[in-house]
């Protein structure tokens, strides 16, 4: 072989070996934030409520690309005293959300959480669904909205096509029916 070729190859080989260094010196680096941010994550939980402030800001500040931002964000949410103070938290968490499924409980629990005055914009939120495993109930909670506005035609309608999406649960049915039979004329 060439002395042109056996340079070629070895710088191949040293870039190949810079490239997997850097691979996993990366891997560990990503593996270290996210136990950083579970052990903070866990001292959220553990904390007294009047530390669980300073505990979440942390985990904004230097965990936010993880998912444990979201859930400390809808836990605090959770625990809120104050309305409005609870759907600026959950639209944090729905916004910082990665995984579908939190993304649906949190956009759910926002819903759940407005008032009457804000019936338009829940109702809005509930079509901004993005998984099936929680389609029915958000049916239901529009079905509840709709009720409560004296749309019972349009109440009817969610009620029913909760119980199509939920047809095989036992344990959910006869809520929804109780619902339905209460809104049909």
């Amino acid at each position: 072989m060439s002395r042109k070729l056996w340079t070629g190859a070895a710088l191949a080989l040293a870039v190949m070996i810079i490239v997997a260094a850097g691979l996993f010196f990366w891997q560990g680096q990503n593996e270290k934030h996210r136990l950083k941010a579970s052990a903070t994550f866990s001292q959220y939980l553990e904390a007294p409520a009047t530390e669980k402030e300073k505990y979440l800001q942390e985990i904004g500040r230097r965990f936010a690309d993880t998912p444990y931002y979201p859930r400390a964000l809808f836990l605090a949410a959770q625990q809120a005293t104050e309305q409005d103070k609870a759907e600026k938290l959950l639209k944090e968490a729905r916004h910082a959300s990665q995984d579908p499924y939190l993304y649906d409980i949190i956009t759910l629990n926002l819903a759940a959480r407005m008032g009457p005055e804000k019936s338009k914009e829940a109702l809005s939120l509930l079509e901004s669904g993005k998984t099936a495993a929680f389609k029915a109930f958000f049916l239901e909670l529009k079905g509840d909205i709709l009720t409560h506005g004296k749309d019972f035609a349009g109440a009817r309608k969610a009620y029913e096509a909760a119980l199509a999406e939920r047809k095989f649960s036992k344990n959910y049915t006869p809520i929804v029916e109780r619902k339905l039979a209460r809104v049909s004329p």
